[in-house]
């Protein structure tokens, strides 16, 4: 009886343990990914174009530019794909956002990409309010 009981508690230790340590883990691969392994957002340019309003829609056209000496293929660098968020403002202090995923760019190449937002019926169009940023994504 009492190996049992002790063979009981010592089982329970352990299945507290894994139980502990699984429950640390972080799922589908989370943390963060150190910034020597990532593409450097700042191997990239934006050149934009003012902003052309048709009703509702607002078309942003820029130049997309890796200023880098390194090729940026999204397949290589999947766990951190880059993507360029546009956020726009009406006069009335409403903003809208749209995201654009950077396509794959060869060294020191350009890519010309257009974005599309929408904004409600009867919004004007703040222009000096509209600005991109850069991001990562997984």
């Amino acid at each position: 009886m009492k190996t049992t009981l002790k063979n009981l508690a010592v089982a329970l230790i352990l299945l507290v343990s894994a139980v502990s340590i699984l429950s640390s883990c972080k799922k589908g691969g989370g943390g963060s990914i150190p910034n020597a392994d990532k593409f450097p957002l700042t191997n990239f340019n934006i050149t934009t174009t003012a902003p052309r309003v048709n009703g509702t829609s607002v078309y942003i056209s820029y130049d997309i530019k890796n200023v880098s000496t390194k090729n940026y293929v999204i397949l290589d660098n999947s766990q951190h794909i880059i993507y360029v968020r546009f956020t726009i403002a009406t006069t009335d202090g409403t903003t809208y956002e749209q995201s654009r995923l950077i396509p794959d760019l060869q060294a020191n190449t350009t890519s010309a990409q257009e974005v599309l937002l929408q904004m409600s019926s009867g919004k004007t169009l703040d222009p000096s309010k509209t600005k991109f940023e850069l991001y990562y994504e997984r």
